[in-house]
Parts: C-alpha cells; sequence; structure tokens
C-alpha cells in the first residue's frame, strides 16, 4: 500500500464514521431533547406542587389572621367596656 492509498483509505474510514454518526445524531439529538423535556417537566410539576402547597399555606395564614382580628376587636370592647365601668366606679366615689 502507498502513502498516498493509506491517506484515501483513511478518508474514507472518516466520512463512513462521520455517516454513521449522522445517521446516529438526530435520534441521539432526539433522546436529549425528550431528556431535557422530562426534566422541564419534572421541574415544571414541583414548581406547581410548591405553588399548590403555598396557597394552602396562605389560605390557612388567612383564616388564623380572621381569627386574631376578631379576638382583637373582642378584647379592645372588652377594654372599652371597663374603662367606661373604671370611669362610672371613679365618678360614683368623688360624689
Amino acid at each position: 500500500m502507498t502513502e498516498m492509498e493509506g491517506v484515501h483509505m483513511e478518508r474514507g474510514v472518516k466520512e463512513q464514521a462521520e455517516e454513521e454518526g449522522k445517521a446516529h445524531g438526530p435520534s441521539r439529538e432526539r433522546k436529549d431533547a425528550e431528556l431535557e423535556m422530562a426534566v422541564l417537566i419534572q421541574e415544571l410539576m414541583s414548581l406547581r406542587e410548591e405553588r399548590s402547597e403555598l396557597r394552602a399555606r396562605l389560605f390557612s395564614l388567612e383564616g388564623e389572621r380572621g381569627g386574631l382580628e376578631t379576638a382583637l376587636d373582642s378584647q379592645r370592647a372588652q377594654t372599652e367596656a371597663l374603662e367606661a365601668h373604671l370611669k362610672h366606679l371613679s365618678a360614683r366615689v368623688r360624689d
């Protein structure tokens, strides 16, 4: 085999390898794209689950807040009533 034959054979082998790579390339690219899509879908589902949990927590906290506001209003009313009663008793003691 001459030097020129060796070069041509190397080119033939390289071309054949490239053709085989191209034949497998789209399949590999498709698998990579499908894997990436699966990962993105999994991340999306995780974010949706987290959003759902946060909404549930918000709902719970809003309910708790409502209860605390009601209790605060009750305490304020009781304080006003006690202050009025104290004022009344103070006025009776002075008379």
